[in-house]
């Protein structure tokens, strides 16, 4: 009765409770707030099925050929406005939704923590728009997918590559309606520190928070903005770059243990298009370069290939070269590194105090501080993105 796979290298994405026929796994959250499989010991029969559906216990590489890339950007301003970049999820969600598909993606409850949800309607697509950084829970949706597909609606279903590699190994074949898209993914952030850390924000403003955004493109898509909006219609609006959350996030002090040895890094990918920030785009391709975002799309399959074609009248689509395309984006090719000091932040993080305790962790190290002088450090340059979040004022 043992887990699918060791605890640090299990991605939560929940194919193997999805998958286990006696339905005996449930996800539980440990004290950093990261969901991992419990299995009910008296109820499993040791059928093996949840190893076999684990994509990190398979660890089969992903094989493919070089992505064709483009940057696209949407051409409905409220649409692009919306959206964390350029639009290209919410375009791809559109598109499905017009043909009468279902769209599975990251969407917040009522208490702002993130699930996989549903969506029907176009009423509903600003729901599965903008960023939400902290970790998924998946829930019984690979299971609602397969049912739709099964019956002929077809369903686009995005999320992080380790979900689409869930998704693809419980459904052990490819269906002719389901289009996969993911994103180039920094790693996954703590449910449990963002919820703890929302609470912070609402004890200081005395009230409850009515909305969250990222990603606010008030001052463009590149200076980016964190933004609570309260329900006595006043805000906390800070640069993303001073927000504590994340820098915790960025800086690797929160993050899902598994995302620091992540096997999904690379051009080729478990889905069928990837979506992600085009960052670099103004040195790379110019002309794509779009001051409300910019969304780089790497294409894998001829489903991606389709479902991009089928955009053009709604978006300017430019074809770049895919190895430029992800130059300035330092996750598309390897795992974000944990902090030096992830493990002194967790023992000292009680629930609350997160900007100074984050602060005090992401203080630059003295061997950090020699590299710096010596020409340079890696972590600091996280991407080329949030350079002065880890550096000491």
């Amino acid at each position: 009765m043992q887990a699918p796979v060791e605890k640090e290298r299990c991605t939560g994405c929940w194919a193997c409770a999805n998958g286990c026929p006696a339905g005996c796994i449930s996800m539980e959250p440990d004290e950093e707030g990261f969901l991992y499989p419990k299995i009910d010991a008296a109820a499993c029969t040791d059928c093996g099925l949840c190893r076999r559906v684990c994509p990190a216990a398979r660890s089969v590489p992903v094989e493919g050929d070089v992505p064709k890339a483009y940057a696209l950007h949407a051409l409905d301003r409220e649409l692009l406005e919306g959206s964390a970049s350029g639009g290209g999820s919410a375009l791809l969600a559109q598109s499905m939704l017009e043909r009468g598909g279902v769209v599975f993606g990251a969407v917040f409850d009522e208490a702002f923590l993130v699930y996989h949800g549903r969506i029907e309607n176009m009423a509903e697509l600003e729901r599965f728009q903008g960023s939400k950084y902290p970790q998924s829970a998946v829930g019984d949706v690979y299971r609602q997918t397969k049912a739709l597909l099964e019956r002929g609606t077809p369903v686009l279903f995005t999320g992080t590559p380790c979900q689409i590699a869930g998704l693809r190994a419980y459904l052990a074949r490819d269906y002719e309606g389901l289009l996969c898209q993911d994103l180039i993914c920094h790693s996954v952030p703590s449910p449990r520190v963002w919820r703890a850390y929302l609470s912070e924000l609402e004890r200081a403003h005395g009230g409850r928070a009515a909305s969250v955004c990222f990603r606010h493109k008030a001052e463009g898509w590149t200076r980016y903005q964190f933004r609570v909006e309260f329900t006595d219609g006043e805000a906390a609006v800070m640069p993303g770059k001073d927000n504590p959350y994340m820098q915790a996030f960025l800086g690797g002090l929160i993050c899902r243990p598994s995302c620091h040895q992540c096997p999904f890094k690379g051009l080729s990918r478990p889905s069928d298009i990837t979506l992600a920030d085009f960052w670099g785009v103004k040195q790379i391709c110019p002309e794509a370069l779009e001051r409300q975002g910019t969304t780089l799309a790497l294409v894998h399959t001829e489903k991606g290939a389709a479902a991009l074609e089928a955009l053009r009248e709604r978006a300017a689509v430019t074809e770049v070269d895919p190895v430029a395309a992800v130059t300035y984006n330092r996750a598309a090719l390897r795992p974000s590194p944990a902090a030096p000091r992830r493990k002194m932040f967790w023992r000292a993080y009680r629930g609350n105090g997160l900007e100074e305790i984050a602060r005090r962790c992401l203080e630059p190290t003295l061997s950090q501080r020699v590299k710096t002088a010596a020409g340079g450090n890696p972590l600091l340059r996280a991407g080329g993105k949030c350079l002065h979040l880890l550096r000491k004022e």
